[in-house]
C-alpha cells in the first residue's frame, strides 16, 4: 500500500515541472515562439504547439497513472531535444540545468521501464 502511494506520489511530482511549463508555454505562447525562433528553429508556432501538447498530454499521463509508460516516453521525446539544445554541459552556467535535466530523465526511464513490466500503480 505505502509503495503503491509512494509510486503515484513520485510520478506525479515527475509530471509537475511538465504540466507546470506547459501551462506557462501555452500562456505565454507568443514569448515561447520567440525563444524557439532565436534558438533558428525552423516552424517555430508549429513545433511550440506540438511540445507545449507533448507536454500536457505525456504530463497527464504519467500524474493520473493512465499508460504512465507511454508518457514518461512522450516527456524523454521531449526533454532529450530540449537538454540539448538549451542546456548545453559544455556551457558552465547551463550545466546545473543539464544534470538536472539528466536526473529527471533517469527517474522518467525507471517510470517508463517499471510501468512496462506490468507494475502500475
Amino acid at each position: 500500500m505505502l509503495s503503491r502511494a509512494l509510486v503515484s506520489f513520485g510520478r506525479f511530482l515527475l509530471a509537475a515541472i511538465f504540466l507546470f511549463t506547459a501551462y506557462h508555454d501555452a500562456v505565454g505562447y507568443t514569448a515561447h515562439v520567440a525563444i524557439l525562433k532565436r534558438k533558428g528553429l525552423p516552424f517555430a508556432e508549429i513545433m511550440a504547439v506540438g511540445e507545449i501538447g507533448l507536454r500536457a498530454l505525456g504530463g497527464l499521463m504519467l500524474a493520473t497513472g493512465f499508460h504512465p509508460e507511454t508518457g514518461a516516453l512522450f516527456l524523454i521525446l521531449f526533454l532529450v531535444p530540449t537538454t540539448i539544445l538549451f542546456h548545453p554541459v559544455t556551457d558552465p552556467a547551463q550545466q546545473i540545468e543539464f544534470f538536472k535535466n539528466l536526473a529527471i530523465l533517469g527517474g522518467l526511464a525507471v517510470v517508463a521501464g517499471t510501468a512496462s513490466e506490468g507494475r502500475r500503480s
